[in-house]
């Protein structure tokens, strides 16, 4: 039977739906017809905070020439460098921790390579690059990296110290994030500790103490811990002499000079042995002002190498330890003079053939010092009668305290704690800070208040009251400062 006008309509218009889809794979894309490949991305342009695994991943898809899905194509795509050198992106197509600045992958059967993208630690525009390179293309995704929650203050030192009276200004801005992306948070100050007056961001040390400031920027908050100290000058040695104010401002290093450092009776230079002694145990006993001017303090006696760890005593007398012998044995003596090196002898009366570290009393009647059996024992020698006294005790570094009342000193066979003790060897106690080793060489303050010792555990100087027990941390590390000494 003939098919009815409006069926041989139909008919023609699936005839036509079939043959437009001769040729053509099922699944496949519009023909283009401009004879190109072509590269499209989604999931770019995605803004998130540092280390954030976006929520999207990149789509890369793929087509040829004739817009069809391109299977089987390898695609990279690598990570941009920032101008800075950082890498604003980490991760790309990986689940773990290790870094990756690259990922990829050969096209599925939808032209498509799907790259899972992890932010990293450097906030501002990124890119990455992707590469077709068997197709000749490419193209780039870009992205913005947001700075991470507030994790502290560029500017800020968390542990400072302050001369008592001075003023300081803490920073008003300078948030950053925990990669020191910075950020805009206004930052606020609170004292915790009275000795502190606080006004805005403006410290004022009101009296000596250990306190305590609340810093709050954003979600971010911490201590500022300031030590409050009395205005001082002080000299050190080791890899060269030292210049500074207690609170470590003005610190700056003679050109002439190094070893173990005492002022001088009058406070006008600081004495330095310049002894090595890792090696030949000679050096220069020198006299430096703190301007730079120097001098030398004496010639070295005949049959001697060098003149150590020099003690400035009373009326400008001064001791010291000879050195004899040879680089590869060398032997150790108590002797005196003055500080203009003038009348050098050994301490008469001492028994012990080895000994080091003198330390005169303040009235110059007594001398303490260290005899060199096993780790050190420190000895008194009654210099107005010439005879020793009864005292014994494991140690070494005595220094008298400035009435003559307590001798300050490490002990080696305690972990090199910090002590003091009566000149008869008697009320040894501990001063300093709990599992704390203490290196050698310390002084007081001209008033008695203060024991100035070096922490070998944190690398820093402490002033340690051994009355209070109130210890003041210095907070720069200097680890290559030994002998610390306090300007009378």
């Amino acid at each position: 039977m003939p098919l009815r006008p409006h069926a041989r309509r139909l008919g023609v218009v699936i005839c036509a739906m079939l043959l437009g889809a001769c040729g053509s794979e099922a699944g496949a894309g519009p023909t283009r017809g401009d004879g190109k490949a072509s590269l499209t991305i989604t999931g770019a342009d995605q803004t998130d905070t540092v280390t954030a695994f976006l929520p999207r991943p990149l789509v890369i898809e793929v087509r040829d020439q004739n817009g069809r899905a391109a299977a089987g194509i390898d695609v990279a795509v690598t990570a941009l460098v920032n101008r800075d050198g950082g890498q604003g992106i980490l991760f790309l197509d990986q689940n773990d921790e290790a870094q990756f600045t690259g990922g990829g992958g050969m096209t599925d059967g939808f032209g498509r390579v799907t790259v899972r993208i992890r932010f990293g630690g450097v906030a501002g525009p990124t890119a990455a690059t992707i590469e077709a390179p068997a197709l000749a293309l490419s193209d780039t995704a870009h992205f913005t990296v947001l700075a991470g929650q507030p994790a502290g203050i560029a500017t800020l030192s968390m542990d400072t110290a302050l001369q008592v009276g001075r003023t300081t200004v803490l920073p008003a801005t300078g948030v950053i994030d925990r990669y020191r992306n910075p950020r805009t948070d206004p930052v606020s100050y609170q004292a915790l500790t009275q000795s502190i007056g606080l006004a805005g961001s403006t410290v004022t040390a009101l009296a000596i103490d250990r306190c305590n400031i609340l810093v709050q920027a954003g979600t971010w908050r911490d201590t500022v811990r300031i030590s409050v100290v009395p205005v001082a000058r002080f000299a050190a040695g080791g890899a060269g002499l030292w210049f500074f104010d207690s609170d470590l401002s003005g610190y700056h290093r003679s050109p002439t000079g190094s070893g173990f450092v005492a002022w001088t009776s009058n406070g006008a230079e600081a004495m330095a042995d310049g002894v090595n002694v890792s090696g030949s145990w000679t050096g220069d006993l020198v006299a430096v002002t703190p301007e730079g001017a120097s001098r030398p303090v004496l010639t070295v006696p005949p049959g001697l190498l060098s003149a150590w760890i020099p003690r400035a005593g009373p009326g400008g007398t001064l001791y010291f330890t000879g050195i004899s012998g040879t680089s590869l044995n060398p032997h150790f003596q108590l002797w005196r003079g003055h500080q203009d090196g003038s009348v050098l002898e050994p301490v008469p009366g001492i028994a012990e053939a080895e000994t080091t570290m003198p330390a005169p009393s303040p009235d110059g009647r007594r001398l303490a010092y260290v005899t060199l059996i096993g780790s050190g024992r420190i000895r008194v020698f009654d210099l107005e009668h010439g005879v020793p006294l009864p005292v014994d005790v494991p140690g070494h570094s005595p220094r008298w305290s400035p009435s003559g009342g307590l001798i300050a000193y490490v002990d080696p066979d305690a972990q090199s704690a910090l002590k003091v003790m009566a000149p008869d060897g008697t009320g040894r106690r501990t001063i300093g800070a709990p599992a704390t080793r203490y290196d050698i060489g310390l002084d007081w303050s001209p008033d008695g208040q203060w024991v100035l010792a070096k922490d070998v555990t944190r690398q820093r100087l402490e002033l340690v009251n051994p009355t209070s027990g109130l210890i003041l941390p210095l907070p720069r590390v200097l680890d290559d400062l030994q002998s610390p000494a306090w300007r009378p």
